[in-house]
């Protein structure tokens, strides 16, 4: 990937080229309660018989029932659903297991989900609580959103409700309305770019911060979009699974 008035960076073995390196774990949120919705109205087939949500269907896809004009704010910002909760517990038992496993800061996206996931999944943050301090800095950015397109999952909460509900996340970067959603979708036929662009803001954003290990708490589009970023990674175009971890060591190397 190419850097804007820079290096490019890359995913592979650094070599005598590397200006830095850094360690990044992408993590997607656990299952939320809009991921429930989307497979119980497909697994029921719950447009079937209703003119109207039959052509949202045919129009959308499975991610039907997210339309704001289908169940209004009911998804908005969703948390995670009782088995996202088991999902992330099964990764913090995962990530403890692991050798070697640490971090120096947590970068996530300003939803309910990703930070209820980052709480739950990382053993760094529950050690943290357990003792009573916040040893790793957690800081949230719009810049690792959902791609933001029509549906209400897509919208978060403002800053003042997210700053209650999860105190020690530093949220100084993330405006206190969520105008993205209103004002700047990244679907349609220039969406696909505009969500590139972003993506690559957010990994310059990373590459200059000065912690080398980082966890990135995200989702489904953005961390293939941010992988897709490294043709060269296995399985760079594969779906994230929910709570599911992978770790890419990106290079910044000369021009």
């Amino acid at each position: 990937a190419r850097r804007r008035g820079g290096g490019s960076v890359s995913a592979v073995q650094c070599g005598a080229n590397c200006i830095q390196q850094k360690t990044l774990h992408l993590l997607r949120h656990a299952q939320g309660t809009h991921n429930a919705a989307e497979d119980n109205a497909y697994q029921t087939q719950a447009h079937v018989g209703n003119a109207w949500y039959t052509r949202l269907y045919e129009e959308h896809g499975r991610a039907w029932v997210l339309l704001e004009e289908v169940y209004g704010d009911k998804y908005w910002d969703p948390p995670l659903t009782p088995l996202g909760r088991e999902q992330a517990a099964r990764r913090h038992d995962e990530l403890t297991r692991r050798d070697g496993f640490a971090i120096d800061v947590v970068v996530v996206s300003p939803f309910r989900r990703t930070l209820q996931t980052a709480y739950g999944a990382l053993p760094q943050l529950q050690l943290a609580a357990r003792a009573g301090g916040q040893r790793v800095p957690v800081v949230a950015t719009d810049l690792l959103r959902e791609r933001v397109g029509n549906y209400t999952c897509d919208a978060r909460l403002n800053v003042s409700a997210l700053q209650t509900e999860f105190p020690d996340v530093d949220f100084g970067q993330v405006p206190h309305d969520d105008l993205f959603f209103r004002t700047s979708k990244e679907d349609g036929v220039d969406g696909p770019a505009r969500l590139a662009r972003r993506t690559m803001d957010a990994l310059e954003w990373m590459m200059k911060r000065p912690e080398k290990v980082l966890a990135v708490v995200s989702h489904q589009h953005f961390l293939r979009s941010l992988t897709g970023l490294f043709p060269n990674l296995r399985h760079a175009a594969k779906g994230f699974a929910n709570a599911e971890e992978r770790t890419v060591i990106a290079c910044e190397e000369r021009r």
